[in-house]
This record gives C-alpha cells, sequence and structure tokens, in this order.
C-alpha cells in the first residue's frame, strides 16, 4: 500500500493500467470519508481511453447481492450484450425451478429467484454457472470495460466476500477487463489477482503547491499564503477545503 500526498501518482497509475502498460488491472483505493474518493472515481472515469467504456455500481445500493451488481454492470454496458448471461438465465427458469407465488419483473428478480433456494450449494452452483456466462460474454466484447465498484465497505457481507474472491479472479482472468474497487476499506488480495492489483491509501492533501495549482486551475481568487492557512485549519481534508474555497469564492463575488 502506497500513501500519496496528491492525486497525481494515482491517476497516472491509472492510466497506465488502461493503456496495458503495466501488470496491473484490479485497482484498490482505500480512503477515509472526505479524501475526495468520489472525485477521483469520476476523474479515472474521464481519463479513460475511447476504447474503454466504464460501468460503475455503487454497492452500498446491492442489497439483493450479485443480482444487483449482474444488472447494472448490463444495463450500463447493453443488455443486449450479454447472449450467453440471458441464455443461462432462460435455462434456469426452463427448468424445474420453483417459481409460484413470485412476481417476476426484469431479469434482476429472476435472478434472485434462481439463487434464492434453501440448499446453499445448488445456490453456489447456479451462481457459478451465471457468473462464468456474464464474464464469457464481458470477454466477447470488442472493447476493454472499466468496472467500477464503489463504497465497498457497505456491501453486504456475503457480496463483499464474492467480489474479493470469484469476482476479482475473473477479472484477473480477462484480458479485456480493468476493474477499480474503492471504499473506506476494500478487499484483501488472494492468491488468484494479487499480482495483478494496486492499492493505494488516500491521506489528506497537506501540500500547498498541490492546493495553490487546484486553486489557480479553478479560478479562484486566493493567494498562496491563504491556501496555506485553509490547508492548516481544516488538516488538508480535500472535501472540507473545497467546501470552504467554493464558499469563499462566492462570497468574494457577491
Amino acid at each position: 500500500m502506497k500513501r500519496l500526498a496528491n492525486r497525481t501518482q494515482e491517476i497516472a497509475q491509472f492510466r497506465r493500467m488502461v493503456l496495458n502498460q503495466c501488470a496491473e488491472r484490479i485497482f484498490l483505493i482505500e480512503a477515509p470519508s472526505g479524501c475526495g474518493k468520489t472525485s477521483l472515481l469520476l476523474q479515472f472515469e474521464a481519463e479513460c481511453p475511447k476504447g474503454v467504456k466504464s460501468a460503475w455500481v455503487d454497492l452500498k445500493a446491492a442489497q439483493t447481492g450479485a443480482p444487483y451488481v449482474f444488472s447494472r454492470i448490463r444495463k450500463k454496458l447493453g443488455i443486449d450484450q450479454f447472449p450467453r448471461f440471458d441464455q443461462a438465465v432462460q435455462g434456469f427458469l426452463s427448468s424445474n425451478i420453483e417459481i409460484s407465488g413470485n412476481e417476476i419483473q426484469g431479469q434482476d428478480n429472476q435472478i434472485q429467484v434462481i439463487l434464492n433456494v434453501a440448499d446453499d450449494n445448488i445456490s453456489n452452483m447456479r451462481l457459478l454457472a451465471l457468473r462464468e456466462a456474464f464474464f464469457r460474454d464481458l470477454a466477447a466484447l470488442p472493447h476493454s470495460v472499466l468496472l467500477i465498484l464503489d463504497t465497498f465497505n457497505a456491501a453486504p457481507a456475503p457480496l463483499a466476500n464474492w467480489i474479493g474472491g470469484e469476482f476479482l479472479a475473473e477479472v484477473a482472468d480477462t484480458p479485456n477487463l480493468f476493474a477499480v474497487v474503492a471504499g473506506q476499506r476494500v478487499p484483501k488480495p488472494n492468491g488468484e489477482w494479487i499480482r495483478c492489483h494496486y492499492h493505494c491509501y488516500l491521506d489528506n492533501i497537506l501540500e500547498v503547491e498541490a492546493w495553490w495549482n487546484y486553486a489557480q486551475t479553478a479560478g479562484l481568487p486566493f493567494n498562496r499564503d491563504e491556501v496555506g492557512i485553509a490547508i492548516r485549519i481544516l488538516k488538508g481534508q480535500p472535501s472540507e477545503i473545497v467546501k470552504a474555497f467554493q464558499a469563499l469564492a462566492r462570497e468574494a463575488r457577491s
């Protein structure tokens, strides 16, 4: 893990990753609240080359687990791009799966019906089949894909274990895929993907030069001494500094 004073190195590492200039294809971002994680993820999306399409999943909303992740990625990339996955879902639904009493509306609900069985072994086997079909479809896409999994710390425990295990192992085995996983905590690397990951920790930004450059780029009416005072008072916390700068700029214009 690397502690970095500003975001220059993270952005440079991300660019190398999506341009296939390094071995890493899984990027872990660990950050306390208020350290600019979301802003960095947005910057990552903006830095993607034209040949890379992105799909962002907020894991705090994924209370249904894997079905939500499948659904969000498919919607972002185009549901017609997943014929093998659709075939696997329909294959289960047309078999002897008991679905009476369930109102099936949308494929994410269908997947919940398929996986919602009392026998964990059967549920795991079905999830395995769906996962393999899903990643075969991703591998067949004519472009690279960046998967952004945000707020990992808020994911339900079974989903967090699945992402840190089978899901990222599939990413490691699929050459046209990249993944960024971010949160106040992130998955612990395992042997299946440890050799292709990069892990950084976002600290508060205490460098006056970094914030001075930010203020100049944003057209904010502050001198270097004023920037330095703000950093010391707010202890380098990005979210608080940005809010303070914006408020002061509005006051200066009024």
